[in-house]
């Protein structure tokens, strides 16, 4: 296993087919060579066309589980976000990320005043039951030993809504 996704989270992730190439992926992913793009539905209607989150990211004290922008022992985290369309105060943003920290996207989107819809850590008090909606649409990789870029694309799965109601 070379990326992980959170527990709830849909789609594409990266496995490698032989131990001997996990240290290169790993390097590529601290180079930022591999690309992550996510779709995510989050509460509110945001105005902006897009934007860029850079809040550093670091422990939360109180709640081993998740994480706390400015927490102790914070360590830079950039995501950039693109508005696709809002429903019903609710917006479909694209997520690319630039570091990936734990809950980077769930805690970014939450302390800009829009959280994942469904996140029971971030958004503990949303009315969603369909689970979180965040979704790992496409990675781009850089092949070892060719370096032929690779993209990587995982449909959407059917619980998460093309629009919302």
């Amino acid at each position: 296993m070379v990326h992980r996704l959170d527990g709830d989270t849909t789609g594409a992730l990266i496995i490698a087919k032989n131990p001997y190439v996990v240290p290169m992926l790993n390097q590529m992913l601290r180079d930022k060579t591999i690309r992550r793009t996510y779709l995510a539905w989050v509460r509110g209607a945001i105005n902006e066309p897009s934007g860029v989150i850079t809040a550093a990211i670091g422990e939360n004290p109180d709640d081993s589980r998740t994480r706390r922008v400015d927490g102790p022992n914070a360590v830079p985290a950039v995501t950039h976000w693109a508005k696709v369309h809002t429903v019903y105060q609710n917006t479909l943003v694209r997520l690319d990320l630039e570091t990936g920290r734990t809950h980077q996207i769930r805690l970014h989107m939450q302390s800009i005043g829009h959280p994942l819809v469904g996140d029971p850590l971030y958004n503990p008090t949303d009315d969603y039951e369909g689970g979180l909606l965040l979704h790992a649409a496409s990675i781009k990789i850089p092949l070892p030993f060719t370096n032929d870029l690779k993209s990587i694309g995982a449909p959407l799965p059917p619980s998460f809504p093309r629009n919302f109601k």
